[in-house]
């Protein structure tokens, strides 16, 4: 990283996904809430929907760091990820696998990287002995059938496959107009 950049990311206090589409210059679909680094104990959600964060809990300069904030703190956008994770080597997934193998948000990272680059991965640093984890959780999206991948104990179930997947959170909005069966009411 640039010094220029680190003063950017430093002056803007923006972390996770706001922070890459930052870096990687992408542009913010349909009014992305940000998470920043804010003035407070723990993370809040802030009255725009966006995440205010305590210095402490920011991630390091580096994009590994904020895609991994970003899987643990925030919503899955397969788009700022497919472009970060792309421009990361392997060998720092590789490195950062290796001292948290059973680490959920290092194995998401690990398993969309071999989605979406169609490169491989060694494992180094001990078998995965966690319990299998969805990229999408069923109580927040919309999902489709899994795909496992043995390899990093995830499932992939989102609806399509990784280079084109709908991403549909459940909203109480959606939940409520589904919930009035339109479709059989004409």
């Amino acid at each position: 990283m640039t010094a220029a950049m680190a003063q950017v990311q430093k002056n803007s206090g923006l972390i996770g996904y706001a922070w890459l589409r930052d870096r990687f210059q992408l542009p913010s679909f349909l009014g992305a809430r940000e998470a920043r680094v804010a003035a407070t104990n723990a993370v809040v959600v802030a009255p725009d929907g966006g995440l205010l964060v305590p210095s402490r809990m920011a991630p390091g300069a580096g994009v590994l760091e904020h895609i991994l904030f970003a899987l643990k703190h925030e919503d899955i956008n397969l788009y700022v990820l497919s472009v970060a994770l792309k421009s990361l080597p392997a060998a720092d997934l590789e490195e950062a696998f290796s001292y948290t193998p059973n680490g959920v948000y290092v194995r998401t990272a690990c398993h969309l990287w071999e989605l979406m680059t169609g490169g491989t991965l060694e494992q180094r640093g001990g078998a995965i002995t966690a319990p299998y984890q969805e990229v999408f959780d069923p109580d927040r999206y919309f999902t489709g059938p899994s795909r496992r991948s043995p390899k990093w104990r995830m499932d992939f179930n989102g609806l399509g496959s990784v280079t084109f997947c709908p991403v549909i959170r459940k909203t109480p909005e959606i939940l409520h107009l589904l919930g009035q069966d339109i479709l059989g009411q004409t």
